[in-house]
């Protein structure tokens, strides 16, 4: 059995809830996408802290002393460890 996990069984940002941190293990996409992720301070060894979320709507996310309103699918590249 392969100790590989692909990118679809990865935990990521949009799965945490309201209150929930996690540690930021990776961002995923293209170049372009990935730069400007890490450009809003979310880079691996990071936490990351959600403050409200809405079922299909945007996050807010404190990453350090950021706080950040993202699309769900953005959160979504942002691989993250609990």
């Amino acid at each position: 059995m392969s100790n590989h996990k692909s990118l679809n069984s990865l935990i990521n940002l949009s799965n945490l809830g309201q209150g929930e941190t996690a540690v930021i293990t990776g961002v995923h996409g293209s170049e372009g996408i990935r730069y400007r992720l890490q450009a809003m301070g979310l880079r691996s060894g990071r936490e990351a802290e959600v403050i409200r979320c809405s079922r299909l709507g945007p996050m807010q996310i404190r990453v350090g002393s950021i706080n950040l309103i993202m699309r769900r699918s953005d959160a979504a590249r942002v691989s993250i460890s609990t």
